[in-house]
């Protein structure tokens, strides 16, 4: 058999294989949901830099996200959860179109359109629901509204050739369609029979609810945390929609130390003998005192009385 042959059955089996994976994972229907959350911590009057913020899903406790904070104790956390079909609900104000061209290699268009003025936002997920890209748009006109994807990232990368999810925010309810994209799509035959089914490319459109409840966050220190605070947990947070939530926390006082910054010169350690009282010392006490070896204690100064002359 021609090995070029071979070598494209074994290109197409490997494909077919890769997709009828991608798409047993779709079944489950399971679609990305991102709630921004910002803020700010403070102790007292002071900022709090460099705190370790986490947001801990109590419903599946594996679920954690966290931030630092900055210089002025802000910080931000982008919190994903999952939401399936049997919490979702039609379609009224707003509907989000499928993708076109979709199968995409180079770029794509994303139309939706508004019943209503409403704030609207775009955001791409992969397949394991890490954002890829966000669009803000801002307040929208009642209409029909369109952008255009070129399959790069937040940071201009171009994405890895795969399925990916594209989430329509508007007001409070999302719309979520999925998508293709492909870089070599034009020399690779995507189009066999039963690899892709019309459910698959086309579902139903639906909203989701972005209610979310029950959520832990925890306030800790790293290595760099100034002022050092009390660790702090709040328990039972419950979160609509992107938020602000700040956060007063108590710090403790401490003293930093500089060892390489000099501000005063000791030039001696020693004691004082001045007590009236007090004998001369002897031989062996000042080998005591004044020794540098083990049991003595080095002093270089020691402070004496000279009595006064009562003839003077």
């Amino acid at each position: 058999m021609n090995t070029k042959l071979v070598d494209r059955i074994t290109i197409k089996n490997k494909l077919f294989i890769f997709i009828f994976i991608l798409n047993i994972l779709l079944v489950c229907s399971l679609f990305a949901q991102s709630v921004n959350i910002t803020g700010r911590v403070l102790a007292s009057r002071y900022s709090v830099k460099n705190a370790l913020v986490t947001v801990i899903d109590n419903a599946d406790t594996t679920k954690k996200f966290s931030a630092v904070t900055d210089y002025r104790g802000d910080y931000e956390i982008n919190v994903l959860v999952t939401s399936t079909g049997a919490n979702q609900t039609p379609v009224k104000d707003f509907s989000l179109d499928q993708n076109y061209p979709n199968p995409f290699s180079y770029s794509t268009a994303i139309s939706y359109k508004l019943k209503t003025q409403l704030d609207a936002r775009v955001t791409i997920y992969d397949i394991l629901g890490r954002e890829v890209k966000k669009f803000t748009l801002g307040m929208q006109s009642i209409g029909r509204h369109n952008i255009v994807w070129d399959g790069r990232n937040q940071v201009g990368e171009k994405i890895a050739p795969g399925i990916y999810f594209y989430r329509l925010q508007a007001g409070s309810k999302s719309q979520v369609r999925k998508m293709i994209y492909n870089s070599n799509f034009n020399h690779l035959n995507v189009s066999m029979p039963g690899m892709f089914s019309k459910n698959d490319l086309d579902d139903d459109l639906h909203t989701v609810d972005l209610k979310l409840s029950d959520f832990t966050i925890r306030l800790e220190n790293t290595e760099n945390t100034l002022p050092y605070i009390i660790n702090k947990q709040i328990d039972n947070v419950s979160i609509k929609n992107d938020t602000t939530i700040n956060f007063s926390v108590n710090y403790l006082t401490t003293a930093t130390l500089d060892f390489d910054s000099l501000h005063q010169t000791i030039r001696g350690f020693g004691a004082s003998n001045i007590l009236l009282w007090r004998p001369d010392m002897t031989d062996s006490e000042i080998e005591t005192a004044f020794g540098t070896g083990d049991g003595q204690l080095g002093f270089t100064i020691l402070r004496i009385m000279v009595e006064a002359d009562k003839n003077r």
